[in-house]
This record gives C-alpha cells, sequence and structure tokens, in this order.
C-alpha cells in the first residue's frame, strides 16, 4: 500500500483585513508533521511535499500540489492519501467550510472572494475522480470572527473513505497558548501519534481522534466550548482507518544503529551476526534515556540552579538532537554536539551514557 502526504503551512497572508494575524506555528506544525510522516519508524510514507512558502501556498500554489498528486503520482485503489493544512479558515454563508491560501482575499468589511479560497469541494473534486479509496484530511485551523460562528456546524464531504481529523480553534486563543511552540491542535496531534499502537503496530485514526479530543479539552480549560470546534468525520468510525505504523522499540534501535554504522562507513556484512551484535550492544543501553532525562527537567523545572526556562531550553537540545539523527536511540551520543555543561549533568544524577563513538567501537 503506497502512502503520499501534501503538507501545507501558512503562517502570513497578503490580503487578509486589519485583526487577522499572522500565525505563528502553523510552517513549523507543517515541517514537524512531515517529518513525522517519512520517519521510517512512524509515518514511512512513500513521499511527502512540504509546502510553507508563500509563493507555494497560493492557491494555484495548492492546486498544482493536488494535481501532481492524484494525476501525476495517481495512488492505487488501496493507497492512503493525507492531506495536512495548517492556517487560517472561513465558513461561507452555507456554514461550508473554506481554507484560506497565502493570497485568499477578504475585504475590510470581511466578506470572502470565494473564488480565491480552497474549498473541500475543490478537494473532493480531486479525490472522486482519482483511484485511490482512502483519504485523511488534518485541518489545523485558525478562525477570526464572532464566537457564534465558531458553534456552526461545519457541513463536511459524505465519503464513506473521506477521514477529517481537525479543529477549528480561535486565533486569539492560539496566541495565548504560545509557549506550546506549536498550535493546540498540532501539538495534541503530535502526542497523539507517539501513543503505544495495537499489537500489530498500527495506530488507528479512531485512536488519533479520541486522544486529541481529550488532550484539548485539558490544554483549552475553559475555553473549550466557546472558541473551538472538533472536525471528525465520520463521527463514528464504521471502518476504522490504520494511519501510522509504529515500529517497535527493537525495530526502531535496530534501523538507527544500522544508520549510525553505515554513515561512519561500516559495512552491514552477515545479516545475522550483524544482529547479535546490536542485541549485545542493546544490552549495555539504556533505551528510555531521552524520556527520562526529560521527565527529570519536568519533575524538578531542571538540575542544581538552572531555572525553568533553561531546563527547557536543555530538553529543547535533547529533541532538536534526536531529530537530527545525532541521538539514534537511548544513550547514543555524539559528544560533539552536547556541551560540556549537559555532559556534566548526566554524570551528577547518574544517567549512565555512551557516546557514538564508544557505541560503534563496541559493534
Amino acid at each position: 500500500m503506497g502512502r503520499y502526504a501534501i503538507c501545507v503551512g501558512i503562517d502570513d497572508y497578503d490580503n487578509l483585513p486589519e485583526g487577522w494575524d499572522s500565525l505563528e506555528f502553523a510552517g513549523v506544525d507543517a515541517r514537524a508533521m512531515s517529518e513525522i510522516l517519512l520517519d521510517t519508524a512512524y509515518g514511512a510514507f512513500d513521499k511527502v511535499e512540504l509546502l510553507t512558502k508563500p509563493a507555494q501556498t497560493t492557491l494555484s500554489g495548492l492546486i498544482d500540489a493536488l494535481k501532481r498528486l492524484f494525476y501525476e503520482i495517481k495512488p492505487e485503489p488501496d493507497d492512503l492519501v493525507l492531506l495536512y493544512f495548517a492556517g487560517h479558515c472561513g465558513l461561507d454563508p452555507q456554514d461550508r467550510l473554506f481554507l484560506i491560501p497565502s493570497d485568499g482575499r477578504i475585504n475590510h468589511w470581511g466578506i470572502p472572494d470565494l473564488a480565491s479560497m480552497l474549498r473541500l469541494e475543490n478537494i473532493a473534486a480531486y479525490f472522486s475522480g482519482s483511484y485511490t479509496n482512502n483519504l485523511v484530511l488534518v485541518l489545523d485551523m485558525a478562525y477570526t470572527g464572532e464566537r457564534s460562528a465558531l458553534a456552526r456546524r461545519v457541513k463536511l464531504t459524505e465519503n464513506p473513505n473521506f477521514f477529517t481529523i481537525g479543529s477549528i480553534i480561535s486565533a486569539e486563543i492560539i496566541d495565548q497558548l504560545h509557549m506550546l511552540k506549536h498550535s493546540p491542535f498540532s501539538y495534541s496531534l503530535f502526542k497523539a501519534l507517539k501513543q503505544p499502537p495495537k499489537p500489530d503496530g498500527w495506530l488507528m485514526v479512531s485512536s488519533i481522534q479520541n486522544f486529541i479530543v481529550r488532550q484539548l479539552r485539558e490544554l483549552l480549560d475553559t475555553y473549550w466550548a466557546e472558541h473551538s470546534q472538533m472536525l471528525n468525520y465520520p463521527s463514528e468510525l464504521m471502518d476504522d482507518l490504520p494511519l501510522l505504523r509504529v515500529a517497535s522499540e527493537s525495530e526502531e534501535f535496530t534501523r538507527e544503529v544500522k544508520i549510525a554504522l553505515q554513515r561512519n562507513g561500516y559495512r552491514m556484512g552477515n545479516t545475522n551476526r550483524f544482529e547479535q551484535k546490536i542485541g549485545r550492544l542493546r544490552a549495555e543501553i539504556t533505551v528510555a534515556f531521552t524520556r527520562a532525562v526529560i521527565e527529570v527537567l519536568a519533575l524538578d523545572n531542571g538540575h542544581g540552579n538552572w531555572s525553568e526556562l533553561q531546563a527547557q531550553q536543555f530538553a529543547e537540545q535533547i529533541e532538536r538532537l534526536k531529530t537530527m539523527g545525532e541521538i539514534t536511540h537511548g544513550l547514543i551520543i555524539s559528544r560533539n554536539e552536547l556541551d560540556q555543561e549537559i555532559l556534566d549533568y548526566l554524570r551528577r544524577t547518574k544517567l549512565d551514557y555512551m557516546t557514538l563513538e564508544d557505541a560503534l567501537a563496541q559493534v
């Protein structure tokens, strides 16, 4: 089964009236989503197109991306297509949802030029003209306007395999929660994608939906009812869809060590012998390193005289190194990437660690 995605994040808009603020994290969130989908330990998607630049996110740019996906790649019936959109949205007079491209036009009275918007009907038209039976829309949308508009029932295209996971949240509330470093929806989504999977390794659309709802209720608290609306369609999934396959700890470890070895010029050689060596190496490594460090920081707001901000920066550095591949798993760390202060902290807390060089020397 092929797996294809388009990830769109729009921070800046050219033709919106006063009061429609730029978004801080739409581009960041789209990039983070694309990285998860391409990660062989999670999404393992065959192709992901990331669109965050203004020239890419105009109406014509978005339409061109849909054409490339549906008419050039031509997904097969069993393939999965995922469209992620982070940006502003609006509702037409019939309460039909539209997504606002970077060049979408709204006049100073707040009336949209619907011809400049990307409507869900546009997406549905490309979908219905293709062979694939599985489309997932992930919509992280900000709304500027009267609160009553948020309470309207958004009408979504009916299709038995047209799944929608999303939310509409007041842009003002999104701005108030900027400390998350993501929009509230995408923050919840990324946590949902790190849930323990089913025994077969798959995360289902329904479990992702349910997790996001619970997480958003906690984040938004009293703002939940008045300033947000969830978009889960169908509301009750008759035919649930596997979205991501999460590699087991053992699979992920072996994959990442292979990558580290290949980067350093090692050849795989005999597969069985390699697996045995990996097993011996893995036995000496605490695989929960990153999680443990971040949990320690979360519990005591850092170590020594570190402030909460410094603790957060340290946790972010660990995550950054992990995404760069420098922390391949557990305690395999590149000495050059971690500053001495962090290494000293690991020693003081008696968290065993192993540098990448040390790990490779044992294989």
